[in-house]
C-alpha cells in the first residue's frame, strides 16, 4: 500500500543569512591531536585546545553582545510617546537568530516576518559589521559571508506519511527531533560557497542575492516611487557594503557609515582603541607571515592591511605604530 500523500507543503521565503568561521582553528588544534607524538608536550597540547575553545566562546558571546546593543535603543527614546515606542517596537520586530556548530556561527533573519522588509537586512548587516571588527580587535580573525535567498524551517519540511490504515497503520515520517530554529534552503548553500571559496582572507563577502533584494525593495511599483522611509533604509543598508579589490562586494566595517554610527556613541576624547587594536593585529599578522615566507597568508593579510589604510582618514589615531 502506498504512503499517504499527507506532507507539510514547503513555505519557502526570503531569509537574510550570514555565516562566520574562525580562521586558524585547524592549526591550533593540530597541536592537540591524539595520540600525542613523542615530541609533543601534553601541557602545551591542552593549552592549544583550551585557547581554541576560548575563541569559539568569544565569537558566540560577541554575536549576542553586538545584537543586544543593536536592539537595546529600540523603543527607548525618552521623548517618544508610548504609542510611538510601541510602533517602533513593531517595526523592528524581526529578530536575528543564531545557530552554532563548532567554530561556525550562522545568523539569520526571516524576512517574511519583517514588517518593513528592510529592517531585518539592516539588523544582520549592522550586527555582523560590529562582530567582525570587534573580533579582529581581540586577535581572533574570522571570515564570513552574508546573502539573501530562499529557505524554510527544517521542522516544516520533515516528511510525513502513513502506510496502511486502522490498527495496521505505520507512520513512515522521520522521528528525529528538529529544532524550531533550524532552517534549510538554497541560501545556506550560497553563504557556504561565498565563505569557503570566495572570502579567502579576513573579510565578509556579500552575495548577489542581498544586492538584488535591496534593489527590488526600492524599485518603483506600478510607476510609483517607494516612500522615503524605505529609500532611507535601503541607503543605510548599502552604506554597510563596499566593493573590494577583486570586485566582490564586502562588509565595509571601517566605512563612513560605521564611523558615523560609532561617533554617535563615543565621546570625542575617547580613543579609537578598538580600531587601533584591530589594525595592530592585522599589521603584526602580515609581518609574521612575511617573515615566515608564508606567501598565501602574507598576501591575504596584506590585502586586509591595505583596506585598513584606505579607511585611515575616517579613524584618526587608528594607524598608531606603537607595539
Amino acid at each position: 500500500m502506498e504512503p499517504d500523500s499527507r506532507q507539510t507543503q514547503p513555505r519557502l521565503g526570503f531569509y537574510a543569512v550570514a555565516v562566520f568561521d574562525i580562521l586558524g582553528q585547524s592549526s591550533q588544534l593540530e597541536g592537540a591531536t591524539w595520540p600525542l607524538s613523542p615530541d609533543q608536550d601534553l601541557k602545551d597540547a591542552m593549552k592549544r585546545f583550551v585557547d581554541a575553545a576560548h575563541n569559539v566562546f568569544q565569537v558566540r558571546e560577541n554575536f549576542a553582545t553586538c545584537y543586544g546593543l543593536y536592539r537595546a535603543p529600540i523603543g527607548q527614546e525618552p521623548n517618544q510617546t508610548e504609542e510611538q515606542r510601541a510602533r517602533e517596537r513593531r517595526l523592528f520586530s524581526a529578530e536575528v537568530r543564531f545557530l552554532t556548530f563548532s567554530d561556525t556561527v550562522v545568523a539569520y533573519v526571516n524576512l517574511r516576518e519583517d514588517p518593513t522588509r528592510m529592517q531585518g537586512v539592516f539588523a544582520i548587516l549592522s550586527t555582523c559589521t560590529a562582530v567582525f571588527k570587534t573580533m579582529l580587535a581581540v586577535g581572533i580573525p574570522t571570515r564570513g559571508a552574508v546573502d539573501v535567498g530562499l529557505a524554510d524551517k527544517l521542522s516544516d519540511l520533515r516528511p510525513q506519511g502513513i502506510i496502511g490504515s486502522g490498527d495496521d497503520a505505520v507512520d513512515v515520517g522521520y522521528a528525529h527531533d528538529v529544532s524550531e530554529d533550524e532552517i534549510y534552503g538554497p541560501v545556506l548553500a550560497s553563504v557556504h560557497r561565498l565563505e569557503s571559496r570566495i572570502a579567502q582572507w579576513p573579510r565578509v563577502v556579500v552575495g548577489d542575492g542581498l544586492i538584488r533584494y535591496l534593489q527590488l525593495l526600492v524599485e518603483p511599483v506600478d510607476g510609483i516611487q517607494r516612500d522615503a522611509g524605505i529609500l532611507k533604509a535601503a541607503g543605510l543598508c548599502h552604506g554597510f557594503i563596499a566593493k573590494d579589490v577583486d570586485g566582490w562586494p564586502v562588509l565595509d566595517y571601517l566605512g563612513q557609515q560605521q564611523r558615523d554610527h560609532v561617533a554617535e556613541r563615543r565621546a570625542t576624547n575617547e580613543p579609537a582603541y578598538g580600531e587601533r587594536s584591530a589594525y595592530r593585529f592585522v599589521r603584526n599578522q602580515a609581518r609574521r607571515y612575511r617573515d615566515e615566507r608564508n606567501e598565501k597568508l602574507a598576501v591575504r593579510y596584506n590585502l586586509t592591511l591595505q583596506y585598513f589604510r584606505s579607511r585611515a582618514h575616517l579613524w584618526p589615531g587608528m594607524l598608531d605604530e606603537g607595539t
